[in-house]
């Protein structure tokens, strides 16, 4: 039996002396103190658990948006890549075809006996 119940049963057989109902009273208010702070500690720990939980998962969404975000970068980054590798190919091909047209312009010159722009220059 729980001491705070045979406190109880032995002040309500008949020992009627204050000290017997001094100590039924205070096991009694002692036990309810005693659950309480167990209660409290409990709830402290079930609120320190909650908030580490919703810490883990704001954490966790906070990580999957910087990886999407990353990821959107990551592809906008290669097709800027490959758009710039695109451009430098055609500059490359620009500047072949102006040095072709460029000789075939000096070639008909020569050929129709016009002088040159180069040959104007002082």
């Amino acid at each position: 039996m729980i001491p705070e119940a045979e406190a109880l049963v032995a002040a309500a057989q008949g020992v009627g002396s204050v000290g017997t109902w001094s100590i039924a009273l205070g096991s009694v208010v002692s036990g309810v103190l005693l659950f309480r702070q167990w209660l409290s500690r409990n709830a402290r720990d079930r609120a320190g658990d909650t908030a580490a939980i919703e810490m883990i998962e704001r954490l966790e969404r906070q990580l999957t948006a910087a990886n999407e975000r990353a990821d959107r970068y990551a592809a906008e980054r290669n097709d800027l890549a490959r758009k710039v590798g695109r451009l430098e190919g055609e500059i490359t091909a620009l500047q072949r075809e102006v040095r072709h047209l460029t000789a075939q312009m000096e070639q008909m010159q020569r050929a129709a006996g016009i002088p040159s722009a180069e040959g104007n220059t002082p």
